[in-house]
C-alpha cells in the first residue's frame, strides 16, 4: 500500500477478513433470519452506515479511524460483492487483493514511492477499474 507497502501476509489477512464478513454477515445471517441475501445486504449496509456515522463520536482519533475504516472496508465489500455476485465472493476477494498488490507495485516500482505521485497512482487505479 502506498503508505507502508503490502506483503503476502497482509493481503491474505484482508482476503480472509472479507471472506469472513460475507460468510458471517451476509450468508449466515440471511439464512438464520430466513431472508434473501439481497435483503441481508441492504440491512447490513444500513447498519454499517450507522456504524460509520456514530463512530465519529469516538474521542480517541486513532481508534475512531480504525473503527470507521473497518466499516468503510466492509461496506464497500458488501456493495461490490452485491454487484459482482455474492456467490462469487471468494474469487472477488482474490481480485480485490490482487488490485491492492498491483497498486502497491505500481506506486513503489513505477512511481518510486514518491507521495507527490499520488494523483498518478489514483489515475492508474481508475484505469484498472475501467478495464473491468
Amino acid at each position: 500500500m502506498a503508505m507502508c507497502g503490502f506483503n503476502k501476509k497482509m493481503l491474505e489477512g484482508i482476503k480472509t477478513f472479507l471472506d469472513g464478513a460475507i460468510e458471517y454477515g451476509i450468508i449466515d445471517r440471511a439464512k438464520n433470519k430466513g431472508i434473501s441475501v439481497d435483503e441481508q445486504v441492504k440491512s447490513e449496509l444500513h447498519e454499517i452506515s450507522q456504524w460509520n456515522y456514530y463512530s465519529r463520536n469516538i474521542y480517541d482519533g486513532p481508534t475512531q479511524k480504525q473503527i470507521e475504516g473497518l466499516g468503510l472496508l466492509v461496506g464497500g465489500t458488501f456493495e461490490k460483492d452485491q454487484k459482482r455476485g455474492i456467490s462469487n465472493y471468494k474469487t472477488n476477494h482474490v481480485s480485490d487483493a490482487k488490485l491492492l498488490k498491483d497498486i502497491d507495485d505500481y506506486f513503489y516500482n513505477d512511481l518510486k514511492g514518491d507521495a507527490k505521485n499520488m494523483p498518478k497512482l489514483f489515475e492508474y487505479v481508475n484505469g484498472i477499474l475501467e478495464k473491468k
